[in-house]
């Protein structure tokens, strides 16, 4: 989501709260666009605002048991993806 967006305090507050709770691990063993669903704090997300927001809703409740995320470092910025792994998938 842009950070100009009105709906990013909102969205960066979610994350976070989730972020918080969710396992944190050191690697992903399979490709993020395997797992059932993720999100990237700053990077593009492919999604509107709304789905964004949507999707962190998904994350949460039963769902937050499974809840995984992983810094990422880049050339540029450092990064928090949350994503929930395919129901077989392993993550160390």
């Amino acid at each position: 989501m842009d950070t100009e967006h009105p709906l990013w305090p909102q969205y960066e507050a979610r994350f976070n709260e989730l972020a918080f709770l969710a396992d944190n691990v050191t690697e992903i063993s399979i490709p993020l666009n395997e797992c059932e669903a993720y999100l990237c704090l700053y990077g593009e997300n492919g999604l509107s605002p709304e789905e964004e927001l949507a999707l962190l809703d998904k994350m949460d409740g039963p769902a937050a048991a499974r809840l995984k995320k992983r810094t990422i470092q880049t050339t540029y910025w450092e990064d928090t993806v949350l994503f929930l792994p395919a129901r077989a998938a392993k993550t160390k």
